[in-house]
């Protein structure tokens, strides 16, 4: 069985607004995890206006595809977010808060992390499929 992604919020983002669709490979994946901490920062993008209405549904859409599976923070993300935030400082490759609990929460479930982001490649032990 392949290994589930992880998606960023910056993949998401661009798929819900037409801008870019998920990697084939991606998209007809068993599981693309979804974190609780990514969809925060989907939604701080809505607005009340319509296009704000239009991309809170689309993601409500996306939320609901079979392969999709929300996770969330546990025990075990907090003690991965710990140790990749030490690392990271030890090596002065700081990386957003956000983007810590997505690696953490990627190295509990073995997944792979889909991002816009490159700084995810400073992780020790976290594979990554970086979108350009």
């Amino acid at each position: 069985m392949n290994n589930p992604y992880l998606l960023d919020s910056n993949i998401v983002i661009d798929h819900i607004s037409g801008f870019r669709r998920l990697p084939e490979k991606v998209s007809k994946s068993g599981a693309m995890l979804f974190s609780q901490v990514a969809i925060a920062e989907v939604k701080t993008g809505f607005d009340d206006t319509n296009r704000g209405r239009r991309d809170r549904a689309a993601l409500e859409e996306f939320l609901r595809l079979p392969n999709v599976v929300v996770i969330t923070i546990t025990p075990a993300t907090t003690d991965l977010y710990a140790k990749v935030f030490r690392s990271l400082r030890a090596a002065g490759a700081p990386i957003p808060v956000n983007d810590i609990w997505l690696a953490a929460q990627a190295l509990e479930h073995g997944a792979v992390v889909v991002s816009r982001d490159s700084h995810f490649e400073a992780v020790a032990n976290l594979r990554a499929i970086i979108v350009e």
